[in-house]
């Protein structure tokens, strides 16, 4: 049995079903006017049984990712001053800089390829912003690690340890690294948001366009869907409209993960 606990409490069902409508989760009807089914489409057993924010979980199904999606989704969802993205941070001589693309587009490579040459690191998966000061904060998770190329440095960092592995809805096996761990001494940082990168295709080898958002481009930058949870998107989007008119827009196209952080680099520090 979990109980979630907080100063502003929603229903479990109602949270996963309109938060990871791509995950196949559906609610299961059993006949009980007090607790809700939910569970994943195809399969006869649910993951788990609810009623408001008190959950009963089968202990045979896999029911951890899950669980841990909704807890860290509502501690977002009651942050109402932040906006949150599906996005890597990093921080290059005291500016901050987004990094977000499509899944396994190379946001976790190119952060922590930066982080590995010295930068500040503020997270892989996602961003946290705070609209009314324009400030990147950091939120670190564990950082998952696709099989593929990596920057040198960070092979370097990984090599001598056994890291974690977790396999992955998608099929594939991840590392998985604490970043204290990986990256020793980091810290807590706030700041200003300077500078967004939108990865695109690969190339043989890296470049970067700039380029002024349009109206049509607030797509790329859309906020996590807990920040729309019980409201109205206008608020959200109008603050992401500001965001994108206030900071340098780069589309990037990444080549190999030690060439691309360079680029980076050389972009931010000519500003």
């Amino acid at each position: 049995m979990i109980t979630f606990t907080a100063p502003e409490e929603v229903d479990v069902v109602d949270f996963t079903l309109a938060l990871f409508r791509d995950r196949g989760y559906i609610e299961m009807h059993h006949g009980s006017t007090d607790w809700r089914s939910l569970g994943l489409a195809g399969k006869t057993q649910p993951l788990l049984i609810a009623k408001g924010a008190k959950v009963a979980v089968d202990a045979r199904e896999p029911w951890q990712s899950l669980i841990a999606s909704c807890a860290i989704n509502w501690a977002m969802w009651m942050q109402r001053e932040m906006l949150f993205f599906h996005a890597a941070a990093v921080g290059i001589d005291g500016d901050g800089v987004l990094i977000t693309g499509a899944k396994a587009a190379g946001k976790s490579t190119l952060s922590t390829a930066l982080a590995a040459g010295g930068h500040a690191f503020l997270g892989d998966e996602i961003a946290a912003v705070r609209p009314r000061t324009m400030a990147l904060e950091s939120f670190r998770r564990a950082i998952s690690i696709r099989p593929g190329p990596r920057d040198p440095k960070v092979e370097q960092l990984l090599a001598g340890k056994l890291w974690p592995t977790e396999r992955f809805p998608d099929g594939t096996t991840r590392t998985r690294a604490l970043p204290a761990e990986l990256f020793p001494g980091l810290r807590a940082f706030s700041l200003p948001l300077r500078w967004i990168f939108f990865l695109c295709g690969l190339e043989d080898n890296p470049r970067a366009e700039a380029f002024v958002p349009r109206a049509t481009d607030l797509r790329l930058l859309a906020p996590l869907a807990c920040t729309f949870w019980g409201g109205s998107p206008a608020l959200p989007m109008m603050q992401v409209a500001k965001l994108l008119s206030s900071v340098n827009c780069y589309r990037l196209y990444p080549g190999s993960p030690e060439e691309t952080a360079r680029l980076v680099e050389r972009i931010v520090r000519k500003r």
